[in-house]
């Protein structure tokens, strides 16, 4: 052949096959063409499963019901159809779609069987309303009566209509007006799965008559104190400073406990004394606004997804209606009948503290010291031990604060936690368990400029036998000369991460060493070359990643499909799953399907290292957008009937014990390294 000025013939190992890169277009094309008909099937086959269940809803004989059910059954294919026609047309994405699509699901099989769930709860609940031979007391308040009947207008069918969402498929309960259109204000819908909750709840009586009597025993001590000074009538008793500061204490102490309130109006008082009408109950604010005989009923806001309500006493009110459209007078109005109804409670339940005082209508002369005096002479002892205690909150040193909020910790066995934050200081929180094992949250204390006013603001509420305060603040040990300690710490349960001191994803683990690796480094290492579908390596991967950075604690369990399969709604894959769980960390375990790559897994762990770094608890919601699949194994049925826990909307239960967290497993994690 003929050459050219600096030509060079080209060795045959360097020139490209097009045949075979042709072959590779090809093969890439038909499989992403395949991977699409898939996906396309996938849908289409969901959506005649789905068709063919709503086609047959299930039918009784009331003819209102079953006209109900029909109903529903023909918007949710409508739905369906036109959710179906968006992803197919690129409107929206897959994970859009199968999460609507589960959330669609799971809305209409809690929907068909909550009404036999409601029949089953309901006989439990008339049964707990009755007068108990025993005690001569029902077992539940009025309130527990109250808020399941709320959830019996799933049986008036001729008022109510499910409704769909239609941004995210969820499945609601509405309430019709007389247009036979859905209402919108508060209280005139809920979730289905929040009706299930309502179902479920229980509210306990509260025994007005034991709790005045406990009361009215401590403060025999206070009146003996104040019958040496002199004091010679019932009535100038029950009028000294001291009696009525120890009096109010012991019952603010009794209506941390919301329903505790709601208890002693319904059930103990029925009427208010200021309109002579019984007391009732609303989730409207606005008709709480204008009728003072309705307690407001609202979402628990510790709770808030879960729908399950609560008496909105001891909440900041307008917080709570800040978002409701009422006008400010409405949420002054609602405000003044919630103080006026707990100012009845407590009246009432000071009538009946002073009903059981056993008085004597003589002054006491001084004898020598009995048993009692000593007794009244050691509580003013402690009394000044606790504000000297108290004090070192407010500026001691570092050991000193933590003996001090331990020292809290202790004064009651129903205080659960005592806290301050490093992002507020100012602020000492403290924590308390109901009867069920409940965590309700106090109101904060907060130090202020004034340390006598920190150290009475606590004492009063928390040191039920505290006598003779402000003698005892005199006589205490208190240094009101220093300054303010801006101290955290935290005495009793412990929610908080156990790996506190971890670094981000992307900062050394040993910020010293110049060669420290980062947890981004450690987890490219332990994935590199893992894809999906591969369960088990993911799973070991997940472990080595967990030790490796410092989170001993934390629990990685590969699960065959078929030992989850009842939990997983909606999906045609066969797809095998990792759980992870942090006791401390998270509410409860996550599923991740094995069709996530490390790349989801990447931001997963980002997500929990972010979290025990700021010390926040995460929730299943927290991972929601970055696990594929996410609602078909992250949802009511895989929490309650496969892991045993609630799923409250995907916050996982409210609050979780460390012991929940630990035991919160579908089976014990391997010791052993899986091998695929």
């Amino acid at each position: 052949m003929g050459t050219y000025y600096k030509y060079a013939e080209r060795n045959a190992e360097t020139r490209i096959n097009w045949a075979e890169v042709g072959k590779d277009m090809t093969d890439m094309v038909r499989e992403e063409s395949r991977i699409r008909q898939e996906k396309k099937a996938a849908i289409d086959q969901q959506s005649r499963e789905f068709g063919e269940y709503m086609a047959n809803p299930p039918m009784g004989e009331h003819q209102g019901f079953n006209e109900f059910t029909t109903q529903f059954a023909a918007d949710s294919q409508e739905y369906s159809l036109m959710v179906e026609g968006l992803v197919k047309s690129g409107q929206i994405n897959v994970r859009d779609y199968t999460n609507i699509r589960a959330n669609l699901q799971q809305g209409a099989a809690e929907a068909f069987t909550i009404s036999e769930e409601y029949n089953k709860h309901y006989e439990d609940a008339m049964q707990r309303g009755e007068i108990d031979p025993a005690t001569g007391y029902p077992s539940s308040q009025a309130y527990e009566q109250w808020v399941l009947g709320t959830a019996q207008g799933f049986g008036n069918y001729s008022n109510h209509r499910l409704y769909i969402n239609p941004t995210d498929g969820r499945v609601n309960l509405g309430t019709l007006d007389d247009k036979g259109r859905i209402k919108k204000e508060i209280g005139s819908y809920i979730p289905v799965n929040g009706l299930r909750n309502r179902v479920q709840t229980k509210y306990d009586y509260f025994n007005t008559d034991k709790t005045t009597g406990d009361i009215a025993g401590q403060l025999g001590q206070v009146i003996e104190v104040i019958k040496k000074g002199g004091v010679l009538t019932r009535e100038d008793t029950t009028e000294h400073e001291d009696f009525k500061s120890a009096l109010d204490n012991f019952v603010g102490a009794q209506f941390a406990i919301p329903t505790n309130v709601s208890s002693i109006l319904t059930n103990s008082l029925g009427t208010n004394p200021d309109t002579q009408a019984p007391y009732d109950f609303t989730d409207s604010p606005k008709e709480a606004a204008e009728n003072p005989n309705l307690i407001l009923s609202i979402a628990n806001p510790m709770q808030p997804d879960s729908g399950i309500p609560m008496p909105a006493f001891g909440v900041d009110l307008r917080e709570v209606l800040k978002d409701t459209g009422l006008t400010e007078t409405e949420i002054q109005a609602v405000i003044d009948n919630n103080e006026a109804q707990v100012k009845a409670a407590g009246d009432a339940l000071k009538i009946g503290v002073k009903s059981k005082l056993d008085y004597k209508e003589e002054a006491t002369p001084i004898f020598k010291q009995t048993k009692d005096d000593r007794k009244i002479a050691s509580d003013v002892k402690e009394t000044e031990t606790a504000i000297t205690n108290l004090g070192y909150i407010y500026n001691g040193t570092e050991d000193q604060f933590n003996s001090a909020i331990g020292f809290i910790q202790g004064l009651d066995p129903s205080i659960s936690r005592v806290y301050v934050d490093e992002k507020d200081p100012n602020l000492v929180w403290v924590e308390k368990r109901d009867t069920k094992g409940n965590i309700i949250t106090m109101e904060p204390f907060p130090k202020g400029d004034n340390i006598d006013d920190f150290v009475v603001s606590i004492i009063t509420t928390l040191v039920p036998n505290a006598v003779d305060v402000e003698k005892a603040l005199a006589n205490s040990g208190i240094d009101r000369n220093a300054a303010k300690t801006t101290h955290a710490g935290v005495a009793g349960e412990s929610r908080k991460p156990v790996a506190p001191v971890i670094p981000t994803f992307d900062e050394k683990l040993d910020a010293d060493d110049e060669y420290s690796d980062t947890p981004a480094g450690v987890h490219a290492e332990e994935f590199k070359g893992i894809g999906a579908r591969d369960g088990k390596k993911l799973s070991n991967a997940e472990t080595s990643f967990f030790s490796k950075i410092g989170i001993p604690n934390a629990k990685v369990t590969y699960l065959d499909e078929g030992k989850i399969e009842a939990g997983i709604i909606g999906s045609n894959w066969d797809n095998d799953a990792v759980q992870i769980m942090i006791p401390g960390v998270m509410t409860m375990p996550i599923m991740i399907p094995d069709n996530n790559t490390s790349t989801q897994y990447e931001k997963i762990n980002r997500i929990i290292l972010d979290a025990i770094r700021n010390g926040t608890v995460l929730t299943p919601n927290d991972f929601k957008s970055v696990i594929d699949d996410f609602a078909q194994y992250n949802n009511t049925t895989m929490a309650e009937k496969v892991i045993g826990l609630e799923w409250n909307g995907g916050m996982g239960p409210q609050p979780i014990t460390d012991d929940q967290a630990s035991t919160a497993q579908t089976q014990t994690p391997s010791t052993t390294t899986n091998t695929s």
